[in-house]
């Protein structure tokens, strides 16, 4: 798929998502350290600031955090237009005809558990907590492959969810990846708020 990192193409300064030249995030350190982090946060704002085009600013953002941490499985939930069911926007490493057909309800399973907690989801938490009125919860968690679930809150109100699938390499999500991906995570919210106007 076009690579995100290049000469500026009207995605925003310093990315082409156009281009076929591989991708600066391809070069991501396996332990990236503080610098590579901020550069990653300034890079991704410039880049979907000015982008109006909601199927666009989806692609963009999903295939910009998957390759920046790494990630097999990633997807975007946006919801209707009055939130009460949520689809996959878009994804990366899902067949998105197979995705296409699910429904994502406020009233069960995944967003309701975010509308309900107000925080990130982490798996490996969460299970420990499962009783038999989680089953749709688990069926969802499985069927996106959830590792981590990130909440798209917009005045009070669920407007999307970001999933992310363990990491291509095995390794496990640090606080420092969580505290980056939130950000990264409020500025699409914003993004979307915009483009959505």
């Amino acid at each position: 798929y076009p690579m995100l990192l290049g000469p500026s193409a009207g995605a925003g300064p310093g990315f082409d998502i156009t281009s076929r030249r591989r991708s600066q995030f391809n070069d991501a350190p396996l332990f990236p350290d503080k610098h590579f982090y901020r550069d990653v946060i300034q890079k991704f704002t410039k880049a979907i600031v000015n982008v109006l085009d909601l199927d666009e600013l989806m692609r963009l953002a999903v295939r910009a955090i998957g390759e920046v941490f790494r990630v097999n499985r990633i997807a975007l939930l946006l919801g209707d237009e009055k939130r009460e069911n949520f689809r996959v926007g878009f994804s990366v490493g899902f067949d998105e005809r197979f995705l296409g057909q699910f429904h994502f309800s406020l009233q069960s399973g995944l967003c309701h558990w975010l509308i309900n907690n107000n925080c990130i989801l982490n798996r490996q938490e969460v299970e420990r907590q499962l009783d038999d009125n989680s089953f749709g919860l688990l069926m969802e968690l499985n069927l996106l492959k959830v590792e981590l679930a990130f909440p798209l809150f917009s005045k009070g109100k669920l407007i999307g969810v970001l999933t992310l699938a363990n990491k291509i390499l095995g390794q496990r999500y640090q606080q420092e990846d969580l505290e980056i991906l939130s950000l990264l995570v409020d500025y699409l919210t914003v993004s979307i708020e915009n483009a959505l106007l």
